[in-house]
């Protein structure tokens, strides 16, 4: 699959560009994190357009799973905004978050870390389902009430990291147990 001209893709590209030009300054990326569902709007009407100009692509398999996983970054984008937002307003708040929501979260975060792995690996949870290339996870919350967990905004960016270091730093095939509990 080849796109001769990647000139139908430059508004993407030159956005895309700017919004990483933008990284060290605070005010200017706070203000395209403001408007990150009007960017991917953008994004997405410029990969129709060229979907139309090289139609013979549009459903091959390598098209469709780009464009799947160029969707599924945004999801997990878009829900990240949000959480940033909310925390620039209010920096030192703690949350009161339904564990299932959170765990719910993360298995986005999972599936999309599983997705570009471009089937290098997967990420189970059944240990009986695992093969030599995966990686079996166990990621389990706990509260007293069983149902919410009240947390500082910055616990769940902490958890983000220390999984994605754990499976980065474990050669696929590894185990990985994430128990948290609350008292």
């Amino acid at each position: 699959m080849e796109i001769d001209n990647l000139e139908v893709l430059q508004p993407s590209l030159q956005l895309l560009q700017q919004v990483l030009d933008a990284l060290s300054d605070r005010p200017t990326i706070l203000a395209y994190l403001k408007k990150i569902s009007a960017l991917r709007q953008t994004i997405t009407d410029n990969l129709e357009a060229a979907l139309q100009q090289y139609s013979h692509l549009a459903d091959t398999p390598d098209v469709k799973e780009a464009i799947a996983n160029i969707h599924s970054v945004f999801d997990i984008v878009e829900i990240r905004v949000q959480q940033l937002l909310s925390r620039e307003a209010n920096p030192d708040e703690w949350v009161r978050m339904p564990i299932h929501e959170l765990q719910k979260q993360f298995e986005q975060v999972f599936q999309a870390i599983e997705k570009n792995s471009k089937g290098r690996y997967r990420i189970l949870h059944n240990i009986a389902a695992q093969k030599a290339s995966d990686y079996y996870l166990v990621f389990d919350i706990a509260s007293p009430d069983g149902k919410v967990i009240l947390m500082p905004h910055i616990f769940e960016d902490v958890m983000r990291d220390l999984i994605a270091n754990a499976r980065k730093y474990t050669d696929p095939g590894g185990n990985h147990c994430w128990f948290s509990r609350v008292c």
